[in-house]
């Protein structure tokens, strides 16, 4: 034995570092546990189970795509709040040792669009929060406070849920004590559990483990100066971003929510400037005719018209609105077309290279796919490519005998991507 790792012990050791965290007892009954919760959080939980009817989802033994599509989720979460993304071999790890269970909370089910996800530590005693996100999509007030009402919600449900099983605590996950993250400290007290101090510790056992440990110790001070120098490479990317857009008629960050939920469209977001050198390298050619699917506000247009200025370019919108504005704004470029309607009956004849950054769900995406072999059908080409980012439905295509799919190797930071060979034969 080189290395001892002690995670949340009860006995202090010399050198170790405290972590302070909110544990609720499951042994008391149901009753008193849920009198134990702040009174406004108590009515939140009701309302979710009554009268939102928000459905709680449980994967006990995770898949690679359960873990896959949770990372996916909770990574634009933490991003978005300028937190540590999912670690997706540790969660592999975990599931592997039947140590993780992850859950889901949604208006019907764990295919419709997720509220919110956990992911708990498990040891048949202690289940213990490693993860919780929520959906970054739904920006409107009302979805707020229904995402935080279902998050609420599935905190009950599944504290219920390890009672059943027969574990005794439930664990928060750490409590910070720090000012600007009072408010998630004061969310996890809410649930009436009890502060509990615990200490971490890796200790060098051998002359091997102790060298291991100064060595870990140096990259964990690493780690912390790389964090501080991802702040500025955010702050860097945004620079870029915003000069960018600008040169095509004014800044197009944000996310816009969609009006059309209801026949499957995704909220309007922005591909980032940087990822696009990745997904559009040198060997892509400047006499594709390109397409956006889902284009927006128009910044992949934008990264287009810099790249390749005189190729033919279309964009396609199912939001009059956002339609109308992106085509006002490019419509000096004579080779920029915006289409606006259902991306399935509008595939121009003449694209050769289409990109999507995951605009519908899976429904939708089949039916596109359908409409590529039909192009290819009509006319003279013998195949068609897709460059799919972030992409939450990839079996679509992986279910094609008619496509090659190969990954896109991206840096870490960013979600995966791949390119797409849609072929005849599929016809």
């Amino acid at each position: 034995e080189d290395v001892q790792y002690f995670v949340q012990a009860t006995n202090k050791f010399s050198n170790a570092t405290t972590f302070l965290s909110s544990v609720v007892d499951l042994s008391l009954d149901e009753n008193s546990l849920f009198k134990a919760i702040k009174k406004g959080f108590a009515y939140e939980i009701r309302r979710a189970k009554e009268k939102d009817s928000v459905a709680v989802s449980v994967f006990d033994a995770p898949r690679e795509e359960d873990i896959e599509k949770f990372a996916i989720f909770y990574d634009l979460f933490a991003c978005s709040k300028g937190l540590t993304i999912s670690n997706r071999q540790k969660l592999m790890a975990l599931a592997e040792k039947s140590a993780l269970v992850l859950s889901v909370s949604s208006m019907g089910g764990e295919n419709n669009s997720w509220l919110s996800a956990h992911a708990y530590i498990c040891d048949g005693k202690r289940a213990r929060l490693l993860h919780s996100g929520s959906n970054v999509h739904l920006m409107m007030k009302n979805d707020r406070q229904l995402v935080g009402r279902a998050n609420k919600y599935m905190h009950w449900y599944m504290m219920m849920q390890f009672k059943s099983r027969q574990f005794i605590e439930y664990d928060f996950g750490g409590i910070s004590k720090l000012s600007e993250l009072k408010l998630i400290d004061e969310f996890k007290e809410a649930f009436g559990g009890r502060e509990v101090l615990e200490f971490n510790l890796v200790r060098g056992v051998s002359a091997k483990g102790k060298v291991a440990v100064l060595i870990l110790s140096a990259m964990n001070k690493l780690k912390t100066e790389y964090r501080n120098m991802n702040f500025l490479i955010k702050i860097v990317r945004l620079a870029r971003n915003v000069i960018n857009d600008m040169r095509y008629g004014g800044f197009l960050g944000g996310v816009k929510k969609t009006p059309f939920a209801e026949v499957d469209a995704y909220d309007t977001a922005n591909t980032d400037y940087e990822v696009l050198d990745y997904l559009f390298s040198e060997k892509v050619l400047a006499q594709n005719v390109f397409v956006d699917v889902g284009c927006g506000k128009g910044r992949v247009i934008n990264y287009w018209l810099k790249r390749f200025p005189r190729s033919r370019i279309y964009g396609i919108e199912l939001d009059p609105e956002i339609a109308t504005q992106t085509s006002r704004r490019l419509r000096d470029h004579e080779n920029v077309k915006i289409l606006c309607g259902d991306a399935r009956k509008l595939v121009p004849l003449d694209g050769t290279l289409f990109y999507l950054f995951n605009p519908f769900n899976e429904t939708v995406l089949n039916g596109f796919l359908r409409s590529l072999h039909q192009l290819i059908k009509d006319s003279t080409s013998k195949s068609v490519e897709v460059i799919y980012y972030n992409p939450q439905h990839i079996k679509v295509f992986l279910s094609d005998d008619a496509c090659v799919v190969k990954e896109i190797k991206l840096p870490g930071r960013f979600h995966k991507a791949y390119l797409i060979t849609v072929n005849v034969m599929g016809i």
